[in-house]
């Protein structure tokens, strides 16, 4: 069994939490935690389960170090690393109704499986970021129980960025429309 140790000297020493300014991850950082026997996903666990951090996957490399609200006034976050990594790899612009199905109850019996609708070229990334939000008061829990938590204000302070590859991103894919497995 591994020892959450190595994980809190990663968050230390890339300062991962901080509240006063924000870590920007590279890739050439991650060697080190990967060496170490850890994946993305588990510092992303990690941060949700110990430190009680929200994350945020996006395709888009945010400069600021906050995130601003949709065109609906909504910043959306997880509490799930498998939903964050998701987000940052898969876009839903420009598929069809439906879009992404997934399920906002996710456990071991009911592991994450992405359903897309109208998949285009533009749809799977080959990287994207997740964004690590530690203050997440402003953050409610909507629908109850469910990974998804959303916030009405003005912005979100962003304590670290880091990059993930599509290799992260661990989860069955369905192509609806043309009806195939893609990963």
């Amino acid at each position: 069994m591994k020892s959450n140790d190595c994980l809190d000297d990663f968050v230390d020493q890339y300062d991962l939490i901080s509240t006063n300014k924000i870590s920007k991850l590279s890739n050439s950082d991650l060697v080190q935690l990967k060496e170490s026997g850890y994946s993305i996903e588990e510092l992303l666990n990690h941060l949700s389960d110990n430190y009680f951090c929200l994350l945020h996957g996006s395709r888009t490399d945010i400069s600021d170090d906050y995130l601003i609200p949709n065109s609906n006034g909504d910043i959306f976050a997880s509490n799930t690393s498998s939903i964050a990594l998701m987000r940052s790899i898969i876009s839903n612009n420009n598929l069809i109704r439906p879009g992404l199905k997934y399920s906002y109850y996710l456990d071991e019996k009911n592991p994450l499986k992405v359903e897309i609708y109208g998949i285009n070229d533009e749809t799977i990334g080959d990287n994207g970021f997740i964004y690590v939000l530690p203050d997440i008061i402003e953050f409610s829990n909507q629908p109850p129980g469910s990974w998804q938590y959303i916030a009405k204000c003005e912005k979100i302070n962003i304590s670290a960025v880091i990059p993930v590859n599509k290799t992260d991103f661990l989860y069955s894919i369905y192509d609806i429309t043309n009806n195939k497995k893609i990963q």
